[in-house]
């Protein structure tokens, strides 16, 4: 299950709000945190914003940000080619 619910939780955010602060219905976010769809390129990006992490983190299956350098983010390729300045991977 992708690690929304535990970011949206430690910010104390209902998920109704998250869905309205990136502008889609609470259906479709409760689908994207239970990990039933995937987000579009513009939600991620607003969840990337939001939560101030990496996507590769917030759909992760456990919470990879306590594996280190050569961890989760070290063979994501998106991650890999990510703007120093931003989370959101840089279209090729």
């Amino acid at each position: 299950m992708p690690q929304l619910s535990s970011m949206r939780k430690k910010m104390k955010l209902t998920q109704k709000r998250v869905a309205e602060i990136i502008n889609i219905t609470d259906r479709a976010y409760r689908t994207l945190e239970t990990g039933r769809s995937k987000p579009s390129y513009d939600v991620l990006v607003e969840l990337e914003k939001l939560f101030q992490k990496p996507h590769c983190l917030l759909f992760a299956e456990t919470d990879s940000e306590d594996k280190g350098s050569e961890g989760f983010l070290s063979y994501c390729a998106m991650c890999r080619k990510t703007s120093p300045n931003s989370p959101t991977p840089i279209r090729e």
